[in-house]
């Protein structure tokens, strides 16, 4: 069974981060996203005082509200290896370093196709028994699974979903 990537992002946890100053011209201006890059803004950006977000054609966002730092790739061009995310995570916190970052998560989304992707779960992970039964079946199944890491700790989740496609071709 193949999973392939959907996202990729980088969680930084902070405390007084600002998301007035998150704008196109700020991250250009600092190096955050060079404008070498190429990457144009999608769509207009929006910042107030609780949340800030830029969006850009490459599927990558840059977001911020006052206890987090985001970036996301959606993977439209690369995978999570050529992602370009981790370095305008590193340069936004070089470019900031009186914030006070306490944590940090990397999130990976992928899927692997199937037929019947609530019948494999089930049949994976779930015993038979009277919370699936005939009167009483089970419709859905979400599995989260959590390993602790040296420094960390990793969740693994499973759910059955149904993914668009989104590269245009029907």
């Amino acid at each position: 069974m193949e999973i392939r990537p959907l996202e990729f992002s980088i969680v930084i946890v902070a405390s007084d981060c600002n998301p007035t100053i998150l704008n196109p011209d700020f991250l250009a201006r600092q190096g955050i996203v060079p404008d070498d890059w190429g990457w144009r803004v999608s769509r207009p950006a929006i910042t107030t005082p609780p949340f800030a977000i830029v969006s850009y054609d490459s599927g990558v966002s840059v977001s911020v509200e006052p206890n987090k730092f985001q970036v996301v790739d959606r993977l439209t061009d690369s995978t999570p290896y050529a992602s370009r995310i981790p370095k305008v995570a590193r340069r936004y916190i070089e470019v900031l370093p009186h914030v006070r970052y306490t944590a940090v998560g990397h999130n990976f989304k992928g899927f692997a196709e199937g037929t019947d992707d609530k019948a494999f779960l089930k049949q994976r992970f779930v015993k038979s028994g009277i919370w699936d039964s005939n009167e009483h079946p089970l419709e859905g199944i979400s599995l989260k699974f959590a390993y602790p890491l040296h420094g960390g700790r990793l969740n693994l989740s499973l759910d059955s979903a149904i993914v668009e496609d989104r590269s245009g071709d029907e």
